[in-house]
């Protein structure tokens, strides 16, 4: 085995073997800010702030992209936005 394909291999080794970037704690964390966040978006529903509660939503879909009920709240969000304009 050549130098070269040594070196790979350890580093390869050494990538897999560590830790991911986000540790429970961290992804914890996500979590939570993501729970104050959405908590934050439906008061601010209540309050009638739609266009802070859009501000907030999309940052929640920034921090959790894949937060289903975010994206269904930007949505209703939007429609409101929208209708509000209309009359």
């Amino acid at each position: 085995m050549s130098r070269r394909i040594a070196t790979c291999a350890i580093v390869a080794g050494v990538a897999l073997a560590t830790p991911s970037t986000l540790s429970p704690a961290k992804v914890a964390r996500i979590d939570t800010t993501a729970d104050a966040l959405l908590a934050t978006v439906f008061e601010e529903i209540v309050g009638g702030q739609v266009d802070s509660a859009l501000q907030n939503i999309e940052g929640l879909i920034r921090v959790e992209p894949n937060f289903r009920l975010a994206h269904l709240i930007k949505g209703d969000l939007l429609l409101a936005r929208a209708r509000r304009s209309i009359r």
